[in-house]
């Protein structure tokens, strides 16, 4: 075979979204490394709790968060090519699930805001390998208040009507990413999953997306794996004032060191005397959420898989 025939490496995708299960599948893929290694499949670690995260992961976040970002993206290039050099694998398997920007920006409404400028900048990052891209997406009547609970962890102090608002209901869509994933990378290679699915039968639906691309993996146990407990109404409402006097009292150069520590000292354990409860949002909002997510299933072809 010429080189020119030579298949490309591929790369797999695991976009999140962010609350859909994603945390608890990485912990899973951590697990079976060397299964996924031994179907050819390497996959590099995002434990951020266990502070195991690969440099690839870090030059993505380089990439949003650094004055030259060209530098971090030369570094997440060369990483690329180092993992594949190291490992010999076929298949790189990514999941992060901030690679399209966060679904709330305080200072740009809309959902995903910044979508656009990440997904051309995934495609330029990739240039020159073939990409599989998986996205997991949720109802938006319970997406969004566990989307809320983690804004305020690290520091919101919007109500949750307030932040759901500030998303508004005009751009509140899946469908916009999702057509802009399959503009970049080919609409035969996005795969969209549910995570009601998820939650409903977790092992067979975690075997129809990572199973082609390592049959030998194990039964996925959700209850294994999850690591992101929800809190209710009235602790975020504390929660919400104890970030607003820490904004006034603290100055601005110790806040990033101190918000880890408030989160693990506080926000820990208020999270564990409200019990693991979904914030709730008002009948109507939440009636109407669930029109819009119907309304995206239609559109996404998805309507008539459960």
């Amino acid at each position: 075979m010429t080189s020119s025939q030579t298949p490309k490496r591929r790369i797999i995708l695991h976009l999140g979204a962010p609350k859909t299960g994603t945390t608890s599948l990485q912990y899973y893929l951590s697990e079976n490394r060397e299964v996924l290694e031994s179907a050819g499949v390497v996959y590099p670690e995002r434990m951020i709790q266990g502070g195991q995260v690969d440099p690839l992961h870090t030059h993505l976040v380089q990439m949003r968060t650094r004055r030259n970002p060209e530098v971090a993206f030369d570094g997440a290039r060369a990483r690329l090519a180092a993992l594949f050099e190291a490992s010999g694998a076929h298949s790189l398997l990514l999941s992060n699930e901030s690679l399209l920007g966060e679904p709330y920006h305080e200072d740009k409404p809309g959902f995903f805001p910044h979508h656009e400028k990440w997904i051309g900048e995934l495609a330029r990052l990739f240039d020159g390998y073939e990409v599989q891209v998986i996205y997991f997406i949720r109802n938006f009547a319970t997406f969004l208040p566990s989307y809320y609970v983690q804004y305020v962890r690290k520091g919101g102090t919007k109500t949750l009507r307030e932040f759901c608002d500030h998303v508004t209901e005009d751009d509140l869509s899946w469908c916009p990413l999702i057509k802009g994933l399959q503009i970049a990378f080919g609409p035969d290679n996005v795969r969209i999953f549910e995570h009601a699915a998820l939650r409903e039968h977790p092992a067979q639906e975690v075997r129809d997306v990572f199973g082609r691309y390592a049959p030998e993996l194990p039964d996925f146990c959700a209850s294994s794996y999850n690591q992101n407990p929800s809190v209710g109404n009235n602790i975020l409402a504390v929660y919400r004032l104890l970030n607003r006097i820490f904004a006034v009292l603290v100055p601005s150069a110790r806040k990033r060191h101190l918000r880890p520590k408030m989160r693990q000292y506080l926000f820990g354990p208020l999270a564990l005397i409200s019990g693991n409860r979904r914030p709730r949002l008002e009948a109507d909002l939440a009636s109407k959420l669930r029109e819009i997510y119907a309304r995206d299933r239609k559109a996404l072809g998805l309507e008539n898989q459960r």
